[in-house]
């Protein structure tokens, strides 16, 4: 736990020197928690089951996952990732062709010794407009 605390206020002190607004220093706070415990390969890895199972869509090996940003909900306690997959996609009404962004809710729970993902909320795939 306390290295996952130090490399999160790394990060913080790094962003300082960037220069960064109060939001963004909380974007890389959030992704910096979140990726120590759902990295972009676990992610992808259970995107591809997911988008599998739930659209009939085998995503190939290729693609790769990127974590745009990350805000944590204090009323829910929950982290909000949004991830993006680099590969084209049809929409549910099949009309639609882009790159999806995956929207992931995320519980994440720390004590002094670990951190640990215990629950993934919910998963929502959305094509830009």
């Amino acid at each position: 736990m306390r290295h996952i605390i130090k490399k999160a206020l790394a990060t913080i002190q790094d962003n300082k020197s960037l220069n960064l607004s109060p939001e963004e220093e909380e974007n890389q706070r959030c992704l910096t928690i979140v990726s120590c415990v759902f990295d972009e390969e676990t992610c992808l890895d259970m995107l591809k089951e997911y988008i599998k199972i739930s659209k009939d869509v085998i995503i190939p090996d290729y693609v790769k996952c990127k974590h745009r940003t990350c805000a944590f909900d204090r009323d829910t306690g929950t982290f909000s990732l949004l991830t993006d997959l680099n590969f084209y996609m049809l929409s549910k009404n099949k009309k639609l062709l882009d790159y999806p962004e995956v929207f992931i809710k995320l519980k994440v729970q720390s004590d002094e010794f670990k951190v640990e993902l215990t629950k993934i909320v919910m998963i929502d795939i959305r094509f830009p407009m």
